[in-house]
């Protein structure tokens, strides 16, 4: 794509009267293509705009002509392929309806749009059937050779073009490069040659396109608030407020959704090229992260994939970890097993895959198999690890060892989003305050909710959670914490979003959780928590419209400021769940993740009211007292306290005598 970037730079320039006439967001949009000219999709970003202001104003010319061919290619870059078809076609109507044009219009413009119209369904069709060829045929080492450099290409390809585009186009360009045919050759192919000499590379490559949307969302946000330029800053806080009418549970009448979604992309990509100017984007490898390792200490990646001996995948979804250790010269490729197997184990109820005792050595051999040899070293006592897949939704750190002990209670664990993690630990901030959400009146009064309910799924009374949050107020309160306790009618979805900007250090939500995954659905609008009058809605009734409905969705909580709050506690029914991706869980843990928040604590499936209780009572102690508290478990990171508090938790729910039943307390999980 660099060869026309020359013909870009001249077609910008000689447009004469653009200058003048377009919009100022247009302008901005061409300044920051022609600053940034190591990235040429920051050019085909600005094309949609050019053609449409040459179409506004009825100029059909050379330059009109030179746009079109250019924004097929920004389509075509984007994957978009039925537009990009589209718009080459009307190019090529245009030129055959005044052939004068194509004296004008630059040889290298019109052999683009020859070879595009010729080959657009074959994207490095050569440099496929070649690394096909070579995967197909056992030859694996040069296979190794080549296609580290296709990879490469294509992370070099998608850094730039997530910084040219607006969120919506990161997502569906995400669908294609996550499907990637020859990154699952890679991994057969390391595990049928059993050559380790690429595992660096593949390391590395999962770092990259693991929560790359997220990542790429917040170094736009990062260097917007470091450029300083008010212009920008305007534009950004444009973009919020039109951001969050759009993720409104309950809009007003009459709200202009299409007119808004374009403009959220107009500003979105403006944003998007403004914002690379001054983003740390500095990429990290698994070198990095072996440097921040400590003795005694591993990282691992777990990935799925689909398994090839041949054309087809031979086993479809399979499960491995890559694993770095301190003074490992290469990270270690291990087979976990396959989605299927994992999937097919007959247990009465989920929280049986967690029972030490009934399932303990079966569950071990199951998942840990191939690992536990590897992992059974006396030197080893820590493993931060970020799941993949399925995996995302078990508690793999919960999982027995043995009959006699859960993997959390053998090794640290600490569950990341991506052990990139390891490299930047987050600062967390001061002053120490708290928000407690329990209790709440979940219709029009709280003295017309007659029943309770046991568990936190369907919309009844929750009599444990006040219990919850004023024993939890109590413990900060001796801490000096400012707490701010919000129930019954107070806990409206209101005071949450005024939050924005100003979070407290502790946000904790005893509650309702709820999780729509269903095709078609947006899970970011049909997950979320249930706030005071939220019944209403739930249960189908009207509601006024543009009022807030009491449903606190996760489309609404990832357009809200909360990079003031250290831990998020989700004490709800299935607050884990939503839709599975390379990102990680599309839901309130990605919502929570994109609002800033450091770390989130949440549950996989639904909690008994009195045990959650309980078991937040054991957390919040963990948080605040000194660090000998940790008698069966001590801190390897003084960082990862949060963990530390979860994973003592767990141990002192399982030595309950009413409690003990892992469904009491395996459900938790904390990310980060």
């Amino acid at each position: 794509m660099k060869r026309y970037v020359a013909i870009l730079c001249y077609l910008l320039v000689s447009v004469g009267s653009f200058a003048q006439v377009t919009t100022e967001t247009l302008k901005m949009k061409m300044e920051a293509a022609n600053q940034m000219t190591d990235n040429p999709m920051a050019f085909l970003a600005v094309m949609p705009d050019l053609v449409a202001y040459y179409e506004q104003n009825s100029i059909v010319d050379p330059n009109y002509v030179t746009c079109l061919v250019y924004l097929g290619a920004y389509y075509h870059a984007t994957f978009e392929e039925q537009q990009a078809l589209a718009t080459y076609a009307k190019a090529t109507t245009i030129l055959q309806q005044k052939p004068y044009l194509q004296q004008q219009v630059p040889a290298d413009v019109l052999a683009l749009l020859h070879d595009a119209q010729t080959s657009l369904a074959y994207r490095n069709k050569a440099v496929k059937d070649q690394l096909s060829t070579l995967f197909l045929e056992g030859k694996y080492t040069q296979f190794f050779k080549q296609v580290e450099p296709y990879l490469q290409s294509r992370m070099a390809y998608m850094s730039n073009a997530y910084f040219s585009v607006s969120e919506k186009n990161r997502y569906k360009m995400a669908t294609y490069f996550d499907k990637d045919l020859y990154f699952h050759y890679l991994l057969s192919a390391i595990y049928s040659s059993k050559d380790a000499s690429a595992t660096g590379f593949l390391y590395d490559y999962i770092l990259f396109y693991k929560q790359l949307q997220l990542r790429t969302a917040q170094q736009i946000t990062q260097g917007i608030e470091k450029s300083g330029d008010q212009t920008l800053l305007d534009y950004y806080n444009q973009y919020k407020k039109i951001e969050k009418q759009l993720a409104n549970s309950n809009p007003p009448a009459g709200l202009p959704t299409d007119s808004l979604r374009n403009q959220l992309d107009h500003l979105g990509s403006l944003l998007a090229l403004q914002s690379q100017l001054f983003a740390d984007t500095q990429d990290v490898t698994w070198k990095d992260i072996q440097k921040a390792l400590k003795e005694g200490e591993a990282a691992v990646e777990f990935v799925e994939f689909h398994f090839f001996k041949g054309e087809l995948p031979q086993v479809l979804n399979v499960y491995a970890a890559l694993i770095i250790t301190k003074d490992c010269s290469t990270p270690i490729f291990k087979l976990v097993n396959t989605k299927s197997n994992l999937t097919e184990l007959e247990v009465d109820k989920q929280s049986d895959w967690y029972d030490v005792n009934t399932y303990g050595n079966v569950m071990a051999q199951l998942f840990w198999r191939d690992l536990l040899f590897y992992f059974n070293d006396e030197k080893l006592s820590t493993i931060y690890f970020s799941p993949d897949g399925m995996l995302h939704t078990l508690a793999i750190e919960t999982l027995p060892y043995s009959y006699t002990e859960t993997t959390g209670q053998h090794f640290n664990m600490y569950r990341l989003s991506s052990t990139r993690n390891l490299v930047s630990i987050p600062t967390y901030k001061v002053p120490k305050t708290a928000v407690l959400y329990g209790d709440l009146a979940y219709r029009l009064s709280y003295q017309s909710m007659q029943k309770a309910g046991t568990t936190r799924g369907s919309v009844y009374p929750l009599p444990a959670t006040r219990q919850e949050v004023d024993t939890i107020a109590s413990i900060l309160k001796a801490e000096q914490y400012r707490v701010t306790c919000l129930s019954k009618e107070q806990g409206t979805e209101q005071s949450v979003k005024k939050m924005d900007g100003k979070s407290p250090t502790i946000l904790h939500f005893a509650t309702h959780g709820f999780v729509a995954q269903e095709a078609g659905v947006d899970v970011m609008k049909n997950t979320g928590l249930i706030m005071a009058y939220g019944a209403r809605k739930w249960e189908g009734k009207s509601v006024p419209l543009g009022v807030d409905d009491g449903i606190l969705t996760a489309a609404e909580i990832e357009t809200l400021d909360l990079s003031g709050t250290d831990i998020v506690v989700l004490s709800a029914c299935n607050t884990a769940l939503g839709d599975v991706t390379p990102e990680g869980i599309w839901g309130l843990q990605r919502a929570f993740k994109k609002a800033g928040v450091n770390t989130v604590v949440m549950s996989l499936w639904q909690v008994d009211d009195k045990a959650t209780a309980l078991f937040m009572h054991y957390l919040y102690e963990g948080f605040v007292v000194p660090m000998n508290y940790y008698t069966s478990y001590p801190l390897k990171r003084k960082e990862y306290y949060v963990q530390n508090a979860f994973r003592n938790a767990q141990f002192l729910m399982s030595q309950h005598p009413t409690y003990s039943d892992p469904y009491y307390w395996a459900s938790f999980i904390v990310v980060d």
